[in-house]
């Protein structure tokens, strides 16, 4: 269950005192059941500013903790000061430890002159990394027009599930360049994933003779990938090593009596992809892989001529969407 609530606020410059600073900050608080309270969390703001301060202005923040794994808290804070506006994102191994981490940073937009002990208080929570800098002015943090990272899924120890879908030109398969749909399904951990492809591209004419003698193409794939990401910000970049197998359908045209010739071929593949984040569960994904078939069987027509074998190495470059589910 999560809780919500936000304090009305007054505009008048005045000294706050112990437990007054919610006349100085409109809050907006969203977190699950093991967190702190809002009111504990205004505490905590009140005992850093101190008996007695002057606030000229009224600060709009609104807090959203999301528990991501059993042992990882991600916190986000939009602030608004003024004409000033903020975002930033915390995480942490406990939710009070972001907590208190963005308590900090609301203290120092308060009041920057306001002096940060060096050394935390006491607390039964774990240690953790994210800690708010020590520093006269408030920290700095993406802005509104800015693109937030993304989750911290890649930390998480639980498996989760992954789905896309792409639209692609494939190169050396077919005679002439082809467009391609690609779908995917896979399960990632941590940095690592695997992946099941499909693929599809519709049907190609190819001439070999006159009158109109050849054959119409057509090609399909199924692939298994396993993956692995290098960066965990906006673009994020991965690449992917595996193996395709590759089917392509011929049919004979402009022939008295047209055949269907079926050839298979497996090629190991290498793919690079940049993900940019639409939000915290969805990416666009640009790709390009290569491919060497191990062997390249030709498809031909009796009589008339080969009509494709595919080329030494082959290419794709996509262009589509990621889901983390």
């Amino acid at each position: 269950m999560f809780l919500a609530a936000s304090a009305s606020i007054g505009f008048e410059a005045a000294p706050v005192r112990a437990g007054g600073v919610q006349d100085k900050v409109e809050l907006t608080w969203l977190a699950p059941d093991p967190c702190p309270q809002k009111a504990e969390f205004l505490a905590a703001v009140t005992r850093m500013l101190g008996d007695r301060v002057t606030i000229a202005h009224t600060l709009f923040a609104k807090v959203v903790i999301a528990q991501v794994s059993g042992t990882s808290f991600q916190l986000n804070l939009t602030t608004k000061l003024d004409d000033a506006s903020g975002q930033r994102m915390i995480e942490g191994r406990a939710c009070k430890v972001v907590a208190d981490a963005a308590a900090v940073t609301l203290a120092l937009l308060l009041n920057p002159d306001m002096e940060v002990p060096a050394e935390p208080p006491p607390s039964d929570e774990p240690p953790d990394s994210v800690r708010a800098p020590a520093t006269h002015a408030p920290p700095k943090g993406p802005t509104i027009g800015e693109r937030p990272p993304l989750p911290s899924d890649t930390r998480s120890s639980h498996w989760y599930g992954l789905l896309s879908s792409q639209l692609g030109l494939a190169f050396g398969i077919l005679p002439n360049p082809n467009p391609q749909v690609l779908l995917g399904v896979g399960a990632g951990r941590e940095r690592a994933s695997i992946w099941a492809t499909g693929s599809y591209s519709p049907p190609q004419d190819v001439t070999l003779a006159a009158p109109a003698v050849g054959g119409r193409l057509w090609a399909a794939s199924f692939g298994l990938h396993g993956c692995w990401l290098w960066t965990v910000r906006s673009p994020r970049l991965s690449n992917c090593l595996g193996a395709e197998m590759t089917r392509l359908h011929g049919h004979g045209t402009g022939v008295p009596q047209a055949r269907d010739a079926v050839t298979l071929w497996v090629s190991p593949s290498l793919a690079a992809n940049v993900d940019f984040a639409l939000s915290e569960r969805f990416w666009l994904r640009l790709a390009a892989t290569g491919m060497v078939p191990l062997v390249r069987p030709d498809t031909h027509l009796d009589d008339i001529g080969m009509v494709q074998k595919p080329a030494k190495v082959l290419g794709i470059l996509g262009a589509g969407g990621v889901v983390r589910f």
